[in-house]
């Protein structure tokens, strides 16, 4: 039997979990076992990643526990908290340039006539962010969930963990981020099954069902997008006069498309680059370009790594999302060294090819780099991909 493991822990349920566990010698692998609840969701509620579990989880684990009838009061009562909103904490998650769209998303939302919004646009646009920033935003006593379609376990349906979602504590709008990779008339079913449940999904293009409320956006303005750069580039190298080449900024803004994303991944250029430079480089890269501007900027960025870098990249984004401990244990399962691990995952979430979230350390990969780094379209449910171990890419 492996050692518990003792992580970090998030809420109430969390701890006590963690403890019951652990006071039972077990690990996290081991209570998957004995329960049927996999390790990487036992690993999210212990830690607070998930709050809310379904009573059937809390009841399988109850039982795999072997736990008597007060632990299991405990354990029940901490699962359900006092009713209050549950969703993204307030705030506008770093937005630049986007609040008529933010204020005019949430009146939407306010609607109660709306049963689907749809926030659409290009890969890299800031979908996700304002979605969830306008979730957070929504009337007060709006219960609300989130699903992100790109990171669903391995196996899992997509419509069951929507409508999952809605079913904790009767949660009546629930933000599905990813909405195309799964078929419209599921989401569509979803809505005819639950009079009372409405979506925010976000998608690159129209989910075409009757309920739909379509919510367009579009490229950063110069102004905003040069704002982001800013904002970025002090981030990368502390003390940088944002505005000292005003024309090679408009410049390269201009060169991306004003895409969130693409300038995201480039500002981490000027950690050791001038702008002219940048402005230079973006000229040869993106020749001809037009539609393909935010591949062509993720496959520069992913090329500049170094090669134990890379393959650490490769590996988390067959996995979508991990832990450090579960990043650690799939190299280590392909014979990769893991000796330099924190500076990797440092260079890596530097540069914006990764994002690092959650009450303990979460890496993702988001779904346009993962793309690139796996050649194709991420799929719904694809947790591991195991023809992507050979490198480079391109």
């Amino acid at each position: 039997m492996g050692e518990p493991d003792r992580q970090p822990v998030g809420g109430a349920f969390g701890e006590l979990l963690a403890a019951l566990r652990c006071a039972r010698g077990l690990s996290q692998e081991r209570l998957a076992e004995l329960t049927g609840v996999s390790a990487r969701a036992i690993g999210d509620l212990e830690r607070g990643a998930t709050r809310r579990p379904q009573r059937q989880t809390v009841v399988a684990l109850a039982d795999g526990l072997r736990l008597d009838a007060g632990e299991r009061d405990r354990l029940a009562r901490a699962a359900r908290p006092a009713a209050g909103r549950s969703g993204p904490a307030a705030g506008d998650g770093g937005l630049v340039g986007r609040a008529r769209e933010l204020a005019g998303l949430v009146d939407l939302l306010d609607d109660g006539g709306v049963r689907m919004a749809s926030v659409l646009g290009p890969a890299g646009i800031g979908k996700s962010a304002l979605a969830a920033a306008a979730l957070a935003r929504v009337r007060s006593g709006t219960s609300v969930g989130v699903v992100r379609l790109d990171s669903l376990m391995d196996g899992a349906d997509p419509v069951e963990a929507i409508a999952g979602a809605a079913a904790v504590d009767g949660r009546r709008l629930v933000l599905v981020d990813d909405a195309d990779l799964i078929p419209g008339q599921d989401l569509a079913a979803l809505l005819a099954r639950d009079a009372g449940l409405r979506l925010l999904v976000t998608a690159r293009t129209p989910v075409r069902v009757r309920a739909e409320h379509r919510w367009p956006i579009g490229p950063l303005d110069q102004p905003a997008a040069v704002g982001l750069l800013a904002r970025r580039a002090r981030a990368v190298r502390p003390g940088i006069v944002a505005d000292e080449d005003a024309v090679a900024a408009a410049s390269v803004v201009r060169r991306l498309g004003g895409n969130p994303m693409a300038i995201e991944l480039t500002a981490a250029r000027l950690r050791t680059w001038r702008l002219s430079d940048v402005d230079a480089a973006l000229a040869v890269e993106l020749a001809g370009a037009r539609d393909e501007v935010l591949h062509r900027v993720v496959r520069s960025a992913v090329g500049r790594l170094p090669g134990p870098d890379a393959e650490c990249l490769t590996v988390l984004a067959s996995l979508g999302r991990a832990t450090p401990h579960e990043l650690r244990r799939a190299l280590a399962a392909r014979r990769y060294t893991t000796d330099h691990l924190d500076a990797t995952v440092t260079l890596l979430a530097a540069t914006a090819l990764i994002s690092v979230s959650g009450p303990q350390i979460e890496f993702t990969v988001p779904r346009s780099v993962r793309e690139v780094v796996c050649r194709q379209p991420v799929p719904v449910g694809i947790e591991e991909r195991t023809s992507l171990w050979n490198w480079p890419p391109f």
